[in-house]
C-alpha cells in the first residue's frame, strides 16, 4: 500500500499492455483529510486471485494531479466547465 502525494511524469522506450484484473475504489477521511483508495486483485493468471494486490490511496493534490494526467491523456474526457 501506497500513499501518493506526487506523481513524476518519466518517458520510455518500452512498455506493454498487462493483463485485466478487477479494481475497487473507496473514499474516506483521515485526520481531516480525504483520500482515494483503488485496490487492485490479483489476476487470473496469479496464484492468489481475488486477494488485494496492490492500494493506492490519492490525497487531493495527487488526485488534481491525476485529473490533469487523465485529461491530457484522453481529451475527451475534459470537462468543459474550464
Amino acid at each position: 500500500m501506497a500513499l501518493v502525494r506526487v506523481i513524476k511524469p518519466i518517458s520510455k522506450e518500452r512498455y506493454s499492455v498487462h493483463p485485466e484484473t478487477e479494481c475497487s475504489c473507496f473514499v474516506f477521511s483521515s485526520n481531516g483529510q480525504v483520500i482515494l483508495q483503488l485496490d487492485t486483485y490479483g489476476s487470473a493468471t496469479r496464484k492468489n486471485t481475488g486477494q488485494i494486490s496492490q492500494s493506492l490511496q490519492f490525497d487531493e493534490r495527487a488526485a488534481a494531479q491525476l485529473k490533469r494526467l487523465i485529461e491530457d491523456a484522453f481529451p475527451s474526457l475534459r470537462s468543459n466547465d474550464a
